[in-house]
């Protein structure tokens, strides 16, 4: 079996293992959000007191984070990426299991990737890290990520500058097509 197509499909499965698990996070807490800070105004409705500023600033907080979650469709986009991630471990189950050709395994990464939204490069880069991992052991090449916090590397749509091809490793070759 290649071990090339089988690093190509675990790059993929960590990628989308990681935005998955990213945006399911973020929606659980924006719910939780909701709903501590929506229960506040609900208790206040028979108060008598209209002067409480806390209670429409809680009402306010709660349809802001309502409106980010649903705005920005984290819990579809979680899903997704999980049914992706499912997709690509299909995939190279029955390529290990059938021992496709090369050229069958690629066009199979091609079509399971043809829907997707654009990659999150610092995210994809991470993958790449893993999978090396998983694939080659201690021979792994490493691709060099900035030491950001998790929430930035999945938020922002870091580009695919050159300053990230760099290798940790001693003298690996160039990343793979895709990743640079």
């Amino acid at each position: 079996m290649n071990e090339e197509i089988r690093f190509l499909f675990l790059v993929n499965c960590h990628y989308h293992a990681a935005r998955e698990a990213f945006l399911d996070g973020c929606h659980r807490w924006l719910m939780f959000g909701v709903v501590a800070t929506g229960s506040g105004p609900i208790l206040d409705l028979h108060s008598q007191d209209t002067t409480n500023i806390w209670t429409r600033v809680l009402g306010a907080l709660a349809a802001v984070l309502g409106a980010l979650d649903l705005t920005f469709d984290l819990s579809n986009r979680a899903r997704a990426h999980g049914l992706s991630r499912r997709n690509y471990y299909d995939a190279l189950a029955e390529y290990e299991l059938h021992n496709f050709e090369e050229c069958d395994a690629r066009s199979r990464l091609t079509r399971l990737s043809a829907g997707e939204e654009p990659e999150r490069v610092l995210i994809m880069r991470q993958a790449w890290n893993s999978a090396q991992t998983v694939v080659f052991g201690d021979n792994a090449r490493r691709l060099e990520i900035p030491n950001l916090p998790t929430l930035l590397l999945h938020i922002w749509p870091w580009p695919g500058d050159e300053k990230y091809k760099v290798y940790s490793r001693k003298g690996a070759a160039d990343a793979p097509k895709g990743l640079s």
